[in-house]
């Protein structure tokens, strides 16, 4: 009897322990930190353009066909810490801050002789060149952004992931711009100052007495994204975490407003290592 009851006091006692260490473990992850990296593909939607003045070559009309023909998706990266606080089980809120880049990319294919590569670069005025000429023009757009989103777990008894949990989440993004400009790269040709440059977006004006001239593009100095996605956690060991975020984002403000206004779209495929915080 005295056996059977040290016995039974044993396994109380070794379940409490058990049970401790469990609660002990699960509080550790209730507040979170998260850095993560993420390669990302961006695009735009097309809200307007302004034809130069008194330009017969292009109309509004030909002028939207014309980039749709020769926009493409632009990559690039973010990076970027993030706080996570969990409300319970299933639900969770998140701060983070991240370095993000928007933007497209602009490819123009045609006869080089004579082309303006930007009123900053110059016109190609050789004969030299390769038998595959054009320039890609990358409209890129650096953020600050501050990401706020709210969590909801979505797996559980009916889809159960071993050491995982995936989760869905919804937030807002405002963003204050670092840096507006062009990336223009020439292949198959270079100008006299080189086959890469870094320039001002600008826009065709006419002074009083009809003669051309550009100034700079005017930009949007504060946006806001629209955000949402799943998010996948995976325990490595008792202290560390991976985290797998597909998302995506678009912005509610054109970054410049020149000879064309467009929201920028991204899609990010981020990864992560967590770190409890308590």
């Amino acid at each position: 009897m005295k056996r059977i009851f040290i016995a039974a006091v044993m396994l109380v006692s070794g379940t409490a322990l058990v049970a401790q260490s469990n609660s002990k473990a699960q509080y550790k992850w209730d507040n979170q930190l998260t850095a993560f990296t993420a390669p990302t593909w961006n695009h735009r939607l097309l809200t307007g353009v302004t034809p130069a003045p008194r330009q017969a070559l292009y109309t509004e009309a030909s002028l939207r066909d014309s980039f749709s023909q020769c926009d493409q998706t632009m990559r690039s990266s973010n990076l970027g810490l993030r706080m996570t606080k969990k409300k319970s089980s299933y639900q969770a809120f998140s701060l983070g801050l991240s370095f993000s880049r928007f933007g497209f990319e602009r490819l123009y294919e045609g006869e080089i002789f004579g082309y303006e590569v930007h009123p900053d670069v110059g016109i190609y005025e050789s004969l030299v060149q390769g038998p595959q000429t054009s320039v890609i023009y990358q409209h890129r757009s650096s953020y600050l952004e501050i990401q706020a989103d709210w969590h909801r777990r979505i797996d559980g008894p009916s889809f159960h992931l071993d050491k995982a949990s995936l989760w869905a989440f919804g937030g807002v993004a405002p963003m204050v711009l670092l840096q507006h400009a062009q990336h223009i790269e020439t292949v198959g040709f270079a100008m006299k100052t080189g086959s890469e440059f870094v320039v001002d977006e600008l826009q065709m004006q006419l002074g009083a007495d009809d003669t051309p001239y550009y100034i700079r593009a005017k930009t949007s100095e504060i946006n806001l994204a629209l955000r949402g996605g799943l998010r996948w956690e995976y325990e490595l060991d008792p202290s560390v975490r991976l985290h797998f975020q597909p998302s995506f984002s678009a912005l509610c403000w054109s970054p410049a407003y020149g000879t064309q206004t467009y929201l920028p779209v991204q899609l990010a495929m981020e990864f992560g290592v967590i770190l409890p915080l308590n």
